[in-house]
């Protein structure tokens, strides 16, 4: 962690670049729930980072959240197993 600079420079559009990528990704949600929208900008925002400057972050990116019924992968690389999170 420790790369939240470029992160919150898009997220609040702090920057003529960030505000103008933020609105074409948000015109693309389309009919997307809220719980959905925060989700994928919880992934959008890690690929702004990697895209406009942190180099020792990327890949590919596992998406899991976690509530009372369990672990619900949003993307998960298959080398992951399906109930398992390593940290």
């Amino acid at each position: 962690m420790g790369h939240y600079s470029i992160a919150i420079e898009f997220y609040w559009h702090q920057t003529p670049r960030s505000a103008a990528e933020y609105l074409k990704w948000k015109s693309a949600l389309g009919l997307k729930t809220v719980e959905e929208q925060n989700l994928l900008l919880t992934l959008q925002l890690f690929k702004w980072s990697v895209q406009h400057g942190a180099t020792d972050i990327g890949g590919d990116v596992d998406v899991v959240t976690v509530d009372r019924g369990g672990i619900h992968w949003i993307r998960r690389k298959p080398k992951c197993e399906p109930n398992e999170i390593v940290m």
